[in-house]
């Protein structure tokens, strides 16, 4: 018998939630190069690994798992993967871009991206009845 579409893991659970952003996931890092930077970076920690641009989102995956997804657009890096491995990836690379960038490997960068004003139109008022 159907139950209907499945409920995602994570909706009846919160904490479950949290517990699987700390156990796989870093707290971003900063980084105000360009990705070619970066590349060079990473090379330079001796990774099998390789790269996969999905625009706005460039993810360096390495063969055991881990992943640096890096947002250009605003310099953030983060690191995912097991406990362990994670945290090891992610103390060398800050190691390498605080050599580099000392002031701001550890925290966000200024906004990049000019802010926006946004009006939300509901539809039925007398302008959109026209």
């Amino acid at each position: 018998m159907g139950s209907g579409p499945k409920a995602s893991p994570w909706s009846d659970d919160p904490a479950r939630h949290q517990r699987f952003r700390l156990f796989f996931m870093s707290p971003a890092m900063y980084f105000t190069g360009l990705l070619s930077d970066l590349k060079a970076i990473v090379s330079l920690l001796h990774l099998q690994g390789h790269w996969i641009d999905r625009g706005l989102l460039h993810i360096f995956t390495t063969d055991s798992g881990e992943h640096i997804n890096f947002w250009p657009a605003n310099g953030e890096l983060q690191v995912q993967g097991r406990s362990a491995a994670r945290r090891d990836l992610e103390q060398r690379l800050a190691a390498i871009i605080a050599k580099i960038e000392p002031s701001r490997s550890s925290r966000q960068p200024e906004t990049s991206y000019p802010i926006l004003s946004v009006t939300v139109v509901d539809g039925f008022g007398a302008m959109a009845q026209r």
